[in-house]
């Protein structure tokens, strides 16, 4: 097993979503989605959404790629031409986790200016240890969710609440 991992988690405006697993092209020490998708719709509890958070985790560096392909693991999945195809109407929560540290959840918004990309808000990611209570993982995605944003923006949100961890 690997020391981390890190995930895409897509949703769209009714809070569906698609976890998007990553795995490394070694001779290029770079991450890569990869076509390991799994979906969890909603409603959902924070149990479900906990194993569905997971299982998406566990999917990493499930197949083993040697060159960067020529279209996107969600680009696939979503059946699609182009990248911003497959981003049209989803945002995203960005997850990682490594063995000493445990999880960092990151919300994300869309940059007008560069074409969409997608930029973290690192300043707003929440950590969950690796000796978290049950649903613990489950509610700081759901709080993080909420501040990521689904349409394109010209300038970084700057008016977010700030949570209380309870």
């Amino acid at each position: 097993m690997k020391d981390f991992r890190r995930i895409s988690v897509y949703f769209d405006k009714d809070f569906n979503l698609i976890g998007v697993p990553s795995t490394i092209i070694k001779k290029l020490n770079v991450f890569i989605d990869i076509t390991s998708i799994i979906c969890l719709n909603s409603p959902y509890c924070d149990e479900e959404l906990e194993s569905f958070l997971k299982k998406v985790i566990e999917l990493c560096f499930s197949q083993s790629v040697k060159e960067c392909p020529k279209k996107s693991a969600l680009q696939i999945f979503r059946g699609v031409k182009s990248h911003a195809a497959s981003i049209k109407g989803l945002g995203l929560v960005s997850i990682g986790w490594n063995k000493n540290e445990g999880y960092t959840i990151t919300p994300t918004w869309r940059n007008t200016k560069l074409k969409n990309a997608f930029l973290h808000l690192d300043n707003k990611s929440l950590q969950v240890s690796n000796s978290y209570c049950d649903n613990e993982l489950a509610k700081m995605f759901r709080r993080v969710l909420e501040l990521s944003t689904i349409e394109p923006m010209s300038e970084a949100p700057e008016s977010f609440p700030d949570f209380q961890l309870k």
